[in-house]
């Protein structure tokens, strides 16, 4: 989205912020918005009419790179398409019409055979005659209408975006509308009349933990669920391993000198300050899974964290050391998961399946090195206010 430089944001009119523990969150209609707490007094600056530009200059001495000064600028428009910001002249967007409702996610969704055919598999097995069953992120209803033919009794879809609507109509047209309950919202901030002997949510990102899967299923074990209520899924491991990442794709991620010695070229503009920009965090991006498993692994692949969904949640801070077993270029560790939908079943997005919906993350480190044989590398994996980083240190052989 392109702003003026004289457009004013302001907070929309129903927005509430709080700050629970490491977390800001921001209150915007039916949707609940986590962000770094750090964040608070950018999106408070809003408070009052404000351009883009106003709010950055008031934070001036904490804006140290040009990096986080296009972060935090990023961060602006992304509250403004959130509808979390009004913009003078532009429409407020509204969080309920972006994201999870268009048609295409769920049509990747339900093209994923494996997914859908694991989770309606093991709501087959797991829910019983007369069970009460919750749907979290219930989407166009697939999940919920496979527990109402298993049995149950009742079934809340609980479902914050538009593609509710079209839940509805699969629930009505399914026959099981007098079963199936649509709960328009987020299930942290709805109320249910009862309490679920079954939760369900397929709430797993590409960073399988983007989606706030750890924080959604501590809320319902403690508001929407019986104390022996069963789970599905029932836990989740992270997983990586260091890599040599093909060249095209390498060039579509880093300021490479070629491309921008013919973009000078092209456009008559000197560009060559952007391979002085340098950041020492390492940055990520996503690749499809077919990708991911043709390039040349450096490492092992080592268990980074494993949660059980039962317990509570808690920041994540995981080290672990792997050594680098061939001799190549590092350029970045790429993370999957491997999901226990139940207990004899397991999903994972490292595969070769063309069909998988989900994309591995990709992360880089800051400057390309050559690994020996030998090199232990320290990947340090942290959950920390609602965010994902890793870290990578390397260790040359003696």
């Amino acid at each position: 989205m392109a702003l003026k430089r004289d457009t004013k944001l302001q907070l929309a009119p129903d927005v509430q912020l709080s700050l629970v523990g490491g977390d800001l969150l921001v209150y915007a209609g039916h949707a609940e918005l986590r962000y770094e707490r750090d964040k608070l007094p950018l999106v408070a600056a809003f408070v009052v009419p404000r351009t883009m530009e106003e709010a950055l200059g008031e934070l001036g001495a904490g804006i140290r790179t040009r990096h986080e000064w296009a972060e935090l600028a990023a961060f602006v428009i992304e509250l403004v398409e959130a509808g979390v910001l009004v913009a003078e002249g532009l429409p407020a967007l509204g969080y309920r019409a972006r994201g999870f409702a268009a048609a295409s996610v769920h049509i990747a969704m339900l093209d994923d055979a494996a997914r859908t055919q694991a989770f309606v598999e093991a709501i087959r097995r797991e829910v019983r005659q007369g069970d009460v069953v919750v749907d979290i992120g219930a989407g166009t209803g697939v999940l919920a209408l496979a527990a109402a033919q298993a049995g149950a009794a009742r079934v809340y879809a609980i479902e914050e975006s538009t593609i509710g609507d079209t839940a509805e109509a699969v629930f009505r047209r399914a026959g099981v509308a007098d079963r199936v309950t649509l709960v328009r919202g987020r299930s942290t901030l709805v109320e249910l009349p009862e309490r679920a002997n079954v939760l369900v949510s397929e709430i797993v990102g590409h960073e399988p933990l983007a989606e706030h899967l750890l924080e959604t299923t501590a809320d319902a074990l403690t508001r929407h669920l019986v104390p022996d209520a069963r789970l599905i899924p029932l836990r989740l491991r992270v997983l990586a391993y260091a890599v040599t990442i093909d060249d095209v794709t390498l060039q579509r991620q880093l300021f490479d000198p070629k491309h921008v010695h013919d973009w000078c070229e092209r456009y008559g503009v000197d560009l060559s300050g952007l391979l002085e920009d340098k950041s020492d965090t390492m940055s990520h991006f996503l690749v499809e899974p077919t990708v991911a498993v043709a390039w040349a692994p450096l490492s092992p692949t080592v268990v980074l964290v494993e949660v059980d969904l039962r317990g509570p949640p808690r920041e994540l801070d995981a080290s672990v050391e792997v050594t680098v077993v061939q001799d190549g270029r590092l350029d970045g560790v790429v993370v999957f998961f491997e999901l226990d939908v139940d207990r004899d079943h397991a999903l994972t997005n490292r595969t070769t399946r063309a069909d998988c919906h989900w994309k591995c993350p990709v992360w880089l480190l800051p400057e390309r090195t050559s690994a020996r044989a030998g090199d232990v590398l320290t990947l340090r994996y942290r959950r920390v206010l609602g965010r994902t980083k890793l870290a990578v240190v390397r260790r040359a052989t003696a």
